[in-house]
């Protein structure tokens, strides 16, 4: 790359980049007013850019330009400063080999601080009312200077991963500089803002660093108020960088089915004690989290049944969302292996099918669709009175039932109290003996079967033991299938 020729072309003229450097402006900020928009030329070492400005001085006829290094720059506070990048490139190659992530692609999200918002202005204004036919056009973007600079370097350190917006790996890097922090409260609006917040009690807070306000600030200022030195005082400081990984989650989906009574879906709790040894969430979550190398997981699913109940048939949908996975592309044969481990871990209690990878959409869709399947139950019905036949035959004769099922009072302390329609699409009876039956039921999804079979004090109607004349209850129970579901 040519350098003096890109300075050449540019809009700086040797004056006005004399005159910048002068003032404390490092050399790729002087090249940002010359509006060079070519990331070969900032991605140049230090030297090879002082040394360029230099030259173009020399050959525009600036003798008394001397080739100094800015320690620290009035504009960017040190943002732009090779030596800055390197210790970024140290942590990020630090959080590479800690981490081992396998990446294919990666966002580079960059927070500066708002304080170079401010001493971009207040330099500008300044250079523009001393500096002949200094550029009037908005210099190049300070973030994407540095982004240019970083990331070719972490790309290789990710293996050859591409840099790209919207990916679901994300390198955010957060720069503060504590030694100019303060400077933006001297805005009007910024100071305004602060006092209101002081007004109220809280107190403002240590740094303000609202980049967006700082920006519509200065926007909305006429004139340079006097509290805001211009040009900006030099820094005796270098800024600080918090470099972190961010890895969107992953998922998986499949189907289970539950074998053992006994077993909540989710871990269950009560009054601080655990219930129970397990959960189904965690019969699968802690075999295949392994496989991801994750953080974490989250457990969702397309409906519950209640613990005393199986899951039979063709499963109930589930997706496990994988947190902070190091590893994120498995191939089909992997999930395979997560499938088989899994049901081989849990000794029949639980058993998944279909696994695979998923996605956001199929998550959102399994959260929309919950409640809007059937399903068809099988369950032992106790009656305190005789089975008689035209009873049986009422039941038998349900077709498109709708009840009407307040709130059970046994889910009363996490559920809203309401009355809710449900429908009892279809029943079918087989009486076992003068007292008990097997009952299967098609329902909409959302019916509390329990409570459409003892009337739950009158809170479901109609119900079973209302069609029987008699108490009645359910001794077992269990989902054989969902239709319809995805």
């Amino acid at each position: 790359m040519d350098l003096s020729r890109a300075l050449r072309n540019g809009l700086l003229p040797a004056e006005a980049l004399l005159r910048a450097r002068e003032l404390g402006v490092c050399p790729r900020c002087c090249l940002r007013f010359a509006d060079i928009d070519d990331s070969d030329v900032y991605a140049c070492p230090e030297e090879t850019l002082v040394d360029a400005v230099y030259e173009f001085a020399k050959e525009s006829g600036v003798l008394e330009f001397e080739p100094l290094e800015v320690a620290g720059c009035t504009c960017c506070v040190g943002v732009l400063n090779g030596a800055f990048h390197e210790k970024i490139l140290a942590n990020v190659q630090q959080l590479v080999e800690k981490a081992d992530y396998d990446v294919t692609a990666f966002s580079l999200n960059i927070k500066l601080p708002s304080v170079v918002l401010l001493r971009e202005y207040a330099l500008l204004k300044f250079l523009r009312s001393e500096v002949d036919n200094f550029p009037r056009k908005t210099p190049f973007d300070m973030k994407d200077v540095l982004k240019s600079s970083l990331a070719p370097s972490i790309s290789r350190m990710l293996k050859t991963a591409e840099c790209a917006n919207g990916k679901e790996f994300a390198v955010l890097i957060d720069i503060k500089h504590d030694e100019s922090a303060d400077e933006v409260r001297q805005i009007p609006a910024i100071k305004k803002q602060l006092e209101g917040t002081r007004k109220r009690g809280r107190g403002p807070p240590p740094v303000f660093d609202g980049f967006g306000a700082v920006s519509r600030a200065l926007a909305a200022l006429t004139i340079m108020p006097e509290t805001i030195k211009s040009p900006p005082p030099r820094l005796t400081t270098a800024p600080e960088a918090v470099t972190t990984f961010e890895r969107d989650s992953v998922y998986m989906q499949g189907r289970y089915l539950k074998f053992q009574r006994g077993l909540s879906q989710t871990p269950w709790v009560l009054d601080g004690e655990r219930m129970g040894e397990s959960s189904v969430e965690e019969c699968i979550g802690d075999s295949a989290l392994p496989f991801f190398r994750g953080a974490g997981y989250k457990f969702h699913t397309a409906g519950r049944e209640d613990v005393d109940v199986r899951m039979l048939g063709n499963g109930r949908p589930f997706i496990l969302e994988i947190l902070d996975a190091k590893k994120a592309y498995l191939d089909q044969a992997e999930y395979d292996r997560i499938q088989k481990t899994v049901n081989d871990v849990n000794n029949g209690a639980v058993k998944i099918i279909q696994v695979k990878s998923s996605t956001k959409d199929y998550f959102a869709g399994l959260q929309a669709g919950a409640d809007s399947k059937k399903k068809t139950y099988c369950c032992v019905v106790w009656s305190e009175g005789v089975l008689a036949p035209e009873a049986i035959a009422k039941i038998d004769a349900i077709q498109d039932l709708t009840i009407q099922q307040q709130t059970p009072i046994r889910v009363l302390h996490r559920r809203t109290q309401m009355m809710r329609p449900k429908i009892i699409h279809a029943a079918k009876c087989e009486v076992l003996n003068k007292h008990y039956m097997l009952l299967r039921l098609t329902t909409s999804a959302g019916t509390y079967v329990k409570e459409f079979v003892h009337g739950d004090r009158g809170r479901t109607n109609p119900n079973v033991a209302s069609i029987l004349g008699c108490d009645a209850d359910i001794i077992q129970l269990d989902v054989e299938s969902l239709i319809d579901a995805q």
